[in-house]
């Protein structure tokens, strides 16, 4: 236990040997450190507050209501208190916020009423890249999020809508067009003329928004490349989505809708072009609108849904759910069932000996449920057991699906009971751990990084320090 502290000892005594620091040599510079300013407690406006700012500052405004249409052309975070409370209203006299530099955050603000014009946007990011919208409210503005040419930018945990009975004159949600690497997660989406739209794309992903009673769920326009549209529930819209050339360009090519689920939308996509890919050759999405059946037991449907001129070749028997589980690494955990499903949780029972996956279900009680599980092998490993409302004896055609492989397991089970009410619990192995020798490897890999970048730390510090030195 002692040699890896020892190793590192070494190293920080060496660098100081080579690199010695006068104390008496260290200046702090303050105007180096980022600060936040206050609004209106110390500028009246938020442009004003934007305009003293310097890189890496925060702009903090608490709550009120603003009557601006701001520029941010530095690289700052602009925090509101309460996106309830703190509301930028544009007077409907054009984009809100406009977004022209590269590593901006937007969070905790309301924004609403631009006005209707083809470009007006609640928050506009155009040629500028890693920028974060999170967590904000866009309430009746004409394109509600839009990025425009842009790269590794996240669109994450926003509401958006229009006010209630607006559609179809309301707002277009989210539109991606000419990004790159660009993410749209976990976002509510209401009351558009379309939910997500996709315009020229590239390696973007749609992941896990809650998108209805919009005219169309999501929408692809071409050209659009190798885009991920995964575990989004889009229900109760005019059309599930629509995938359609423009400018007459044709190009869609690999763009994977997978694990979504299309509930009581009035009509199925608009369908104009091929390119898209509706499974990941396990599973596919779930379909209100599918009546197939599933006679092998598996959860997934015995013959394709067809989309449009393409094919959904494993339509889910139920609704797709997707659970994150971090114990020290992150994992996934998939599930499939028609119930309700709350309170999942991840545990160890039996002294550490077993690990517990635990959820509640709700059905109708009066026929068969079914729920199809995929489990990371390193998070519960077989051999498995499921007990439903205590007792393992109910769960007659519990079964590991040939799916499964070295690192995932996939599992059916079915369950009768005349309650309708339920608790699952499904129990493994430990997880697995990988060989001392991998931990060796690693270990001394980590010393090797944190060795070079603990010279490189003292270097730099040791450069600075001259220079500040010099000038003062």
């Amino acid at each position: 236990m002692k040699k890896p502290f020892l190793a590192s000892f070494t190293v920080l005594l060496l660098a100081w040997l080579l690199f010695p620091v006068n104390s008496g040599e260290l200046r702090v510079s303050r105007a180096a450190l980022p600060s936040t300013i206050h609004v209106p407690d110390e500028y009246g406006t938020i442009q004003e507050a934007i305009n003293a700012a310097a890189p890496g500052d925060t702009v903090f405004v608490s709550e009120g209501l603003y009557y601006e249409r701001v520029v941010v052309n530095k690289s700052l975070a602009l925090v509101g208190e309460d996106r309830e409370t703190t509301v930028v209203d544009g007077q409907n006299s054009g984009t809100i916020i406009q977004i022209t530099a590269d590593n901006v955050r937007i969070t905790g603000l309301k924004l609403q009423h631009t006005g209707w014009k083809w470009g007006w946007s609640g928050i506009k990011v155009t040629n500028a890249n890693n920028c974060e919208i999170k967590g904000n409210f866009l309430f009746h503005t004409c394109h509600q999020i839009r990025l425009e040419s842009s790269r590794e930018s996240e669109i994450i945990g926003n509401i958006i809508s229009a006010p209630n009975g607006s559609f179809p004159h309301s707002a277009y949600g989210i539109r991606l067009e000419n990004c790159t690497s660009c993410v749209v997660l976990n976002n509510t989406i209401s009351n558009n003329i379309g939910g997500v739209h996709l315009e020229n794309a590239t390696d973007c992903a749609v992941l896990g928004n809650y998108i209805f009673q919009n005219g169309q769920g999501v929408r692809l326009y071409s050209p659009c490349l190798f885009n991920r549209i995964a575990a989004n529930t889009i229900y109760n819209n005019t059309y599930d989505g629509m995938i359609e050339a423009m400018r007459l360009n044709q190009t869609l090519r690999s763009n994977v809708f997978v694990h979504n689920n299309f509930v009581n939308n009035s009509k199925p996509f608009i369908f104009k072009v091929t390119g898209c890919v509706w499974d990941d050759g396990k599973e596919g999405n779930y379909w209100t609108r599918y009546n197939g059946s599933d006679v092998d037991h598996d959860g997934i449907g015995d013959t394709p849904y067809n989309v449009g001129q393409e094919r959904d070749e494993h339509p889910l028997m139920g609704v797709y759910r997707s659970y994150n589980v971090s114990r020290g690494a992150s994992y996934v955990v998939g599930l499939v069932c028609k119930a309700s499903v709350t309170g999942f949780s991840f545990d160890t029972a039996d002294h550490g000996t077993k690990n517990v996956i635990t959820f509640n279900l709700s059905d109708d009680g009066k026929e068969p449920h079914f729920c199809r599980i995929s489990i990371p092998r390193g998070l519960l490993n077989g051999p498995y057991t499921v007990a439903v409302d205590g007792s393992e004896e109910s769960n007659t055609t519990l079964k590991e699906l040939p799916p499964s492989n070295n690192t995932q397991a996939f599992l059916y089970f079915t369950y009768n009971s005349t309650n309708s009410l339920h608790t699952v619990m499904i129990s493994g192995g430990q997880d697995i751990q990988p060989p001392l020798a991998i931990y060796a490897v690693v270990l001394a890999a980590l010393l090797a990084v944190s060795s070079v970048a603990a010279i490189l730390l003292i270097r730099r510090g040791r450069k600075k320090i001259e220079e500040e030195t010099v000038t003062s």
